[in-house]
């Protein structure tokens, strides 16, 4: 079984209670350190995730050019002209950051199937940076890649795709197949639009990644930003659809939908922070930030975002 989705907690501590079950203790005994000699918990390994820091990598890489993108186009912008200078550079660090993220989750990766995934996806994202003929391969590895990444052909893969966390995986990752190869011209341009709304709905239903119940304060958050979204919609709809369009990437879908989207992020977003799970945060911002994946970029941080959602991989690092 793959491991929880909390990611940066304490390793919980067991041991056997009277009737042979287990209970939390936050004592143990010292190997060879004589009777009165204990351990405490603050003094065991704690789990350290690089999802986190990876998700951050992606997530700054691709924040940063939709920011560009909400500066640029905001009416009576002042420094639209400025950052469109910068928009080159701000694209090639969209990709690098998502792309060397997904490389950086595969060589962590726990086994065979998803670091050859994740690999072939940071590779080849990064190659289509340096030559625009590796774009349209790259978007056949990425979409496969990304696949054997969140969901490989194994019996813990299956097992995975039918929780709550690979319901999440498989709508995020079908909609970047249907967006990402209806774009490229090498399927119906009718895919873009399906693969918006499995896009939307798998962000809608993010908060079914979560190990626990969100609270009720997370399910306020979630309603909040959902009426927020829905009141600029209404109050100033061509503001709205073009922050989506730029921004988003969203096409062609209802506008309840992108409401929500919005809130389930929200949720989802809440519910990590309460937790201290960095990782859970990190992919709940990528995936409002990457918007519907019809390009490469934002192919590559829906990956990542993907990846962690099923898997946050966790490392130990002795404490002092």
């Amino acid at each position: 079984m793959g491991p929880d989705l909390s990611t940066g907690a304490e390793d919980s501590v067991e041991d056997a209670g009277p009737g042979g079950g287990s209970q939390p203790s936050d004592r143990r005994m010292a190997a060879g350190g004589g009777v009165g000699h204990v351990a405490t918990a603050t003094s065991l390994p704690r789990v350290r995730s690089p999802s986190t820091t990876l998700g951050g990598i992606a997530l700054l890489g691709v924040g940063l050019l939709a920011a560009a993108r909400i500066a640029v186009n905001l009416p009576g912008s002042v420094v639209g002209a400025d950052l469109q200078r910068w928009y080159p550079l701000l694209h090639t660090a969209a990709t690098v950051g998502p792309a060397a993220a997904a490389i950086g989750l595969g060589v962590v990766a726990d086994s065979a199937w998803r670091r050859v995934g994740l690999v072939a996806v940071g590779v080849f994202g990064l190659l289509a940076t340096v030559s625009p003929g590796a774009a349209l391969p790259a978007t056949g590895v990425v979409v496969l890649g990304g696949w054997l990444g969140a969901l490989p052909p194994t019996i813990d893969g299956a097992r995975t795709a039918v929780s709550g966390r690979g319901i999440v995986a498989t709508a995020l990752l079908a909609g970047l197949s249907c967006s990402l190869v209806g774009s490229a011209g090498v399927a119906p341009p009718l895919l873009r639009p399906v693969g918006s709304v499995l896009s939307l709905a798998g962000v809608a239903v993010s908060p079914l990644s979560l190990s626990t119940r969100p609270r009720t304060l997370d399910w306020t958050v979630g309603a909040i930003v959902a009426a927020g979204t829905l009141f600029a919609g209404t109050a100033s709809p061509f503001v709205s659809g073009a922050v989506m369009l730029v921004v988003g990437g969203i096409v062609h879908v209802p506008f309840v939908l992108v409401v929500a989207a919005v809130g389930g992020a929200g949720i989802t977003v809440s519910a990590a922070l309460a937790r201290g799970d960095g990782a859970g945060v990190t992919a709940g911002a990528l995936l409002v930030v990457a918007g519907v994946p019809y390009t490469l970029p934002r192919a590559l941080g829906v990956v990542v975002a993907a990846t962690i959602v099923v898997r946050p991989v966790a490392t130990r690092s002795e404490s002092a």
